[in-house]
């Protein structure tokens, strides 16, 4: 997560309250500053969220929580649903066929059947089908006088800088040359055993290096490989990224039997 506990610039909170719409909500908002500014920073919640959408919610799928995007109000989700991660709690704070504005932190990986999201200060701003803003949580936190639509909340966001910081996604990419440039190292290796289940459809194996094309590798070395790509006994070139003790494919076109 990357939720500073910055709490509220005066500049940010001057900006807030005039997108709100109301400026007789001063004296109430600044109470608010005064005792949640240890808590909560919605200024740099927006700024360093990888995207923000108004979405509605759809339910539950394997453990995660399921969106369908009505629009983005900052960067682009190129999905037409997408999935958060995160407790059991968020389920409490959610209806399903109920309008959201989320700001996300995008979690993209090569063992992922879909790229996941995390809520950004695990803020959930709740909206109603007019788009009219009727709530506004940070966790346990409710944040007073929020702005009071949709319209003024993306009008307030375009005030804010964006620092968030884009992910790579060549972990899609079919080009050869730009995942073995994006790779730590290519090695021809022969795929020994299966050791344990990693990720749905994976598994972690342990494989031994024939050649190596690029970086270094020690001779026997663990990665998680998709089942349905690799057999036990013969032989791939492998292009990974170092993961703590063991590798990780460094794409979804990294198993290959030639290069």
């Amino acid at each position: 997560m990357k939720m500073n506990k910055l709490g509220f610039a005066a500049a940010a909170a001057a900006v807030l309250l005039s997108a709100a719409g109301g400026s007789g909500m001063a004296a109430c908002a600044e109470s608010y500053y005064n005792a949640e500014a240890d808590s909560f920073d919605i200024y740099t919640c927006i700024s360093e969220s990888d995207c923000s959408v108004l979405a509605s919610y759809v339910g539950r799928e394997d453990g995660e929580y399921k969106f369908k995007v009505i629009r983005t109000l900052k960067n682009t989700l190129s999905e037409k649903y997408f999935y958060v991660t995160a407790d059991e709690k968020l389920a409490d704070r959610l209806e399903a066929g109920k309008r959201y504005v989320l700001m996300l932190d995008s979690d993209i990986s090569v063992y992922y059947e879909h790229d996941r999201y995390t809520l950004n200060g695990d803020l959930l701003i709740s909206v109603d089908s007019t788009n009219q803003i009727t709530g506004m949580t940070a966790s346990d936190i409710t944040i007073q006088n929020p702005p009071k639509s949709v319209s003024a909340l993306k009008k307030y966001m375009g005030g804010i800088p964006d620092t968030s910081v884009a992910a790579k996604d060549y972990i899609r990419s079919s080009d050869i040359s730009e995942i073995t440039a994006a790779s730590d190292a290519v090695v021809y290796a022969e795929v020994v055993r299966r050791i344990s289940d990693s990720s749905k459809g994976c598994g972690l194996y342990s494989c031994r290096v024939i050649k190596t094309v690029k970086g270094s590798v020690k001779s026997e070395f663990n990665v998680v490989l998709f089942d349905s790509e690799v057999t036990a006994g013969k032989r791939y070139y492998l292009l990974l990224n170092k993961n703590g003790s063991s590798y990780e494919l460094s794409s979804k076109k990294s198993i290959r039997t030639e290069i």
